[in-house]
């Protein structure tokens, strides 16, 4: 066997095994015989069930020991020769804002503890909590190694979090980042080392927000037996979109309603009764449950100050077209505008799929004009196999506004050529030249930019950060987040653990591939302007890893004056807690 060394570190040796290729800083020595050496383990199925074995240990031990505070079950997770630590607030951390916040910048090696100090200090630690909600142990890297055929050791690279109820009322969050190294001891996997690059201790003495939902009336509140039929299509990771939810004052009466969708069964409003509750009415215009939308806008398209409704499903098909719904008021009540949104589609195309709209004005008429967000047809295969370049969904409309609610679709002429699985989209001045652009966030590949030539065409910019950074995104949101006079827009991406971890490993993909497929798996985006150029500093800023993302929102969210990001993740309310988020 011939055996590598690497000044480099561990991952180097990953990389020369995988590639055949020994980088710079390696050397080989001379095959040594008598003694079998580690090696690392790149077959992906093995690797993964490795990495299944490590995790199903370490929730085991470590993860259900801080959650049941027993300091017994923590230390029969960890190897005789441990060392490690668990970050706590004390003398060199940073604090911020009105909610306390530590933050670890790096690792400093030094201060580590042996397994029975390490587990005292616990049990010291969670003596001080009422409860413990939740503690996990997620490997975005983990590469096993083998002697003589066993494995032997997994080194990894996790995303701890804890978070729970302190005696004194106050709730704490741990995040952080750590190096762990995993060992086969007395035929169990143990904790050998732990160890943090970044972490964060958040304490905040404020309440939490209350779900009141219920008993203000916010409820769609359907059956035993639909909830079991919803739960099952989550965990079937069947049900892709459930639906939208749109604020708008209905009644004109100072106080804003919202509109509940339920795709295609259920559309409800809830009218504000202007002191703290909501009363369930059914919207007269919607009186079929294949009429219902995903996502309604409200807004004002003719200028004689009543909002008009829009909303994202396609009502009729014919021959050559296709029509979406636009209402308006009439006669004190809404009715839909015949023919205000049509567009023309092949014949054979249908179940054609919306996932939102946008409103800008793109060409300087003072009208407004809508971006429909095309996601899928009936037709729409390539992302059963092209998960990272997938082109044959439904491409965006644009539908210039020509006055009295009559418009134009005018996207393929104005150079809205994509057809990829569009997900969000937004309208801003990205350039900063005066007239608004079009970032659209797509699943299942790279990101459109299109910047306005100034006169309501468009080009698309495949060099721009917009374009060659992540996918699989599901939300957008822009803000001035911390009032510096400029705005930084927030994508959510997915983030894979899995795909991180097998990704590297994977044989026979070229680079360009493999840089392709974990930019689908590395999480979510914040581009700010440095220079006048946009840069992703999601990575920098710690907002990357949010788990299986979907909808984002600025808001100050703490009353200190700055807007903060609120991220809200996809189906986690799975009936088996141990199955991948979707």
């Amino acid at each position: 066997m011939t055996r590598v060394r690497c000044s480099a570190g561990f991952w180097a040796v990953v990389a020369a095994a995988l590639t055949g290729v020994v980088s710079s800083s390696c050397r080989r020595s001379e095959p040594e015989l008598a003694v079998p050496q580690e090696r690392p383990i790149t077959d992906l199925v093995r690797s993964e069930e490795i990495a299944d074995a490590v995790g199903r240990a370490i929730k085991g031990t470590l993860i259900k020991g801080l959650r049941d505070r027993d300091r017994a079950l923590i230390r029969s997770g960890l190897a005789d020769d441990f060392r490690g630590l668990i970050p706590e607030p004390q003398d060199g951390w940073t604090r911020q804002g009105q909610v306390s916040v530590w933050r670890m910048p790096e690792r400093g090696g030094s201060g580590l503890l042996a397994a029975d100090p390490f587990a005292a200090r616990l049990e010291k630690l969670l003596a001080d909590f009422a409860s413990v909600e939740r503690a996990s142990w997620r490997a975005f890297r983990s590469i096993a190694e083998e002697r003589g055929g066993v494995e032997q050791r997994v080194d990894q690279a996790v995303h701890f979090a804890m978070a729970g109820v302190r005696r004194d009322g106050r709730r704490v969050q741990v995040h952080g980042t750590a190096q762990a190294e995993i060992v086969l001891a007395k035929d169990k996997w143990r904790l050998r080392r732990l160890e943090f690059d970044a972490a964060s201790w958040i304490e905040s003495a404020l309440p939490p927000f209350a779900d009141l939902a219920r008993i203000s009336g916010l409820d769609f509140n359907p059956s035993e037996q639909n909830r079991k039929i919803v739960q099952t299509l989550i965990d079937d990771r069947a049900l892709l979109t459930s639906g939208g939810l749109t604020a708008l004052d209905f009644d004109r009466n100072g106080f804003p309603d919202l509109l509940a969708t339920y795709w295609d069964r259920e559309t409800v409003l809830f009218m504000n009764d202007g002191v703290g509750g909501f009363r369930p009415t059914r919207l007269p215009l919607i009186d079929r449950p294949e009429k219902v939308s995903k996502f309604y806008l409200w807004l004002d398209l003719d200028d004689d100050g009543r909002e008009e409704l829009v909303g994202t499903q396609v009502l009729q098909y014919g021959p050559h077209g296709a029509s979406l719904g636009l209402y308006t008021w009439r006669k004190g009540r809404m009715t839909r505008v015949d023919g205000a949104l049509t567009f023309e589609i092949p014949p054979w195309m249908r179940r054609i799929s919306f996932e939102g709209i946008t409103a800008c004005d793109v060409n300087h008429d003072d009208r407004i004009d809508l971006v429909f967000i095309g996601y899928d047809h009936q037709d729409s295969v390539q992302r059963a196999r092209l998960i990272d370049n997938a082109k044959d969904g439904m491409r965006n409309l644009l539908f210039i506004n020509q006055g009295g609610l009559r418009f134009a679709e005018e996207g393929m002429q104005r150079g809205l050529t994509a057809s990829q699985y569009s997900f969000v989209a937004d309208c801003h001045d990205f350039d900063s030249d005066g007239d608004p652009d079009l970032f659209v966030g797509n699943d299942y590949g790279r990101n459109n930019y299109f910047e306005n030539l100034g006169d309501g065409r468009f080009r698309e910019d495949t060099d721009h950060p917009f374009h060659t950074g992540a996918s699989f995104s599901m939300g957008v949101s822009l803000a001035d987040f911390d009032n510096s006079g400029r705005f930084a827009l927030s994508v959510s991406n997915m983030y894979s653990h899995a795909g991180n971890r097998i990704i590297p490993l994977a044989e026979g993909l070229t680079p360009q591939r493999k840089r392709s497929l974990l930019l689908l798996a590395s999480g979510n985006s914040l581009y700010e302007t440095e220079g006048g150029r946009w840069k992703d500093n999601g990575l920098a800023r710690g907002l990357d890893e949010a788990g299986w993302a979907w909808g984002n929102m600025f808001f100050d969210f703490d009353n200190d004056g700055d807007k903060d990001l609120y991220v809200v993740n996809g189906y986690t309310t799975n009936s088996d807690e141990e199955k991948p988020d979707y």
